[in-house]
């Protein structure tokens, strides 16, 4: 089993490096970033190798049902030290069948099971972060993308605004306090990219690293997924409320359960350690004697014992192991509490960041109709001289911080959305979703 799994991990990092590495395929979408991320991230092995290790402790207790076939050979002489006869040598062979039951064995062969489904439920959770994580870092890259865009076409205006000026000022009709200005406006403007495109690469390399991608690499991230995502969710007016109950569906609820049982089990388990314990065996063995003269074989013989054992004075360990499970219950059943209330917080809280941001977009949008309109106005009355370049540029920059609003809140939209997903333990449905809403999640 574990080789299985870990040739599979290897053919899948190999696949995945080769849709990166590929000298034709240079270009992710957010779907490609996804689908790497699940099967790539380091974080995912790490709880695969955990799992594997409870499915081998798994095997290990269902073997402890079962009984144990030994075989052995000897030979042996003895030695005397006081007369001149040696004995002859002797050689025996056997087998030898044993098995032991006890109450206790079956509660802590289910309580490790047990402890298997958790881990492989916990392996799920974190393939649900990494999934979020993943996108959550390839919304970020889309939005310093898009924010460089605003920026660059500002810089652009800076630039055609200085030409206007100076063509002012060479004409009189502005002074040199004017060209002087715009030129500190435009410099501005090259500095806003510069932070941009820092901000860009940024994102980038926390990808490129989630990924396992090497940072001298160029991988170019195809945006249009994200995009038709936030307009299929914009557009449908049915995802108003979420089913509360969703929440209890997400794997680490589903694992810390599955831990209570298992702690369960092993109270159990330590509860009837004070019963008795039933032992049976069973063999049989030949033995030959090595002389000259003596050639037979003895045997073979059998035997079959059974053993009954009470437990009457263990030195306190029964009830410490009692007073420990009972404590580790208590535990258990305090962490799936807690993680219930934050799980229902999480989900609560995303579905209120999905509201604001719906209802943010269509206030973003306003904004930036009259911040467009605005600047044409102050645009023109700053060519018949009615306006200064101080309030143009303060226009200006109202006009830019509505763009780069709008770019934010239609992709905070998507990320409320994934963010739900993730709380209600859907988001792996994103990857074959083709861009569809989930609409059993948010309806």
């Amino acid at each position: 089993m574990l080789r299985k799994r870990s040739c599979l991990a290897a053919v899948m990092i190999a696949i995945c490096w080769q849709t990166i590495s590929g000298e034709t395929n240079t270009s992710l979408s957010f779907t490609d970033v996804l689908k790497i991320a699940a099967d790539s991230s380091i974080s995912i092995h790490l709880s695969q190798n955990q799992t594997l290790s409870r499915i081998a402790s798994a095997r290990q207790a269902n073997g402890s049902l079962l009984p144990s076939l030994s075989a052995s050979a000897s030979t042996s002489k003895r030695i005397p030290f006081r007369d001149d006869f040696s004995p002859p040598a002797t050689a025996d062979a056997g087998i030898s069948l044993s098995y032991s039951l006890s109450a206790k064995t079956f509660y802590d062969r289910n309580s490790t099971i047990l402890g298997k489904e958790a881990a492989e439920a916990s392996e799920q959770q974190t393939r649900d972060d990494i999934l979020l994580r993943a996108a959550q870092l390839f919304l970020n890259i889309v939005s310093t993308s898009s924010s460089i865009e605003v920026e660059d076409a500002n810089l652009e205006y800076q630039k055609t605004q200085l030409e206007q000026v100076e063509a002012f000022y060479q004409s009189g009709r502005k002074s040199i306090s004017d060209v002087l200005q715009q030129k500190t406006f435009l410099s501005e403007a090259q500095s806003r990219v510069l932070r941009a495109q820092h901000a860009r690469d940024l994102a980038r390399m926390e990808l490129y690293s989630l990924l396992g991608i090497p940072f001298t690499r160029e991988i170019s991230f195809n945006e249009d997924e994200v995009w038709n995502l936030s307009e299929n969710i914009n557009s449908d007016s049915s995802f108003t409320q979420a089913d509360p109950q969703e929440i209890f569906e997400i794997s680490s609820i589903e694992a810390q359960k599955k831990s209570v049982l298992a702690a369960k089990e092993s109270l159990r388990g330590a509860q009837l350690a004070n019963l008795p314990s039933l032992g049976v065996s069973a063999g049989v063995s030949v033995d030959k004697t090595l002389s000259s003269t003596d050639r037979e074989i003895g045997g073979p013989d059998g035997r079959v014992g059974v053993s009954l054992s009470f437990p009457i004075f263990d030195r306190f360990q029964r009830s410490t192991s009692v007073t420990r499970a009972e404590i580790d219950l208590q535990s258990e059943q305090l962490r799936l509490e807690q993680l219930s209330r934050d799980a229902a917080l999480a989900f609560q809280r995303a579905m209120l960041d999905w509201r604001s941001a719906r209802l943010q977009t269509g206030v973003v949008n306003d904004r930036l109709t009259s911040a467009q309109q605005s600047l044409e106005a102050v645009k023109e009355r700053y060519a018949a001289g009615a306006a200064t370049l101080t309030e143009v540029s303060s226009v200006n920059s109202q006009y830019l911080e509505a763009r780069l609003s709008q770019v934010e809140a239609q992709l905070q939209v998507v990320d409320s959305y994934l963010n739900i997903l993730h709380k209600s333990g859907r988001i792996t449905t994103i990857i074959g979703s083709e861009n569809e809403p989930e609409k059993g999640t948010v309806r």
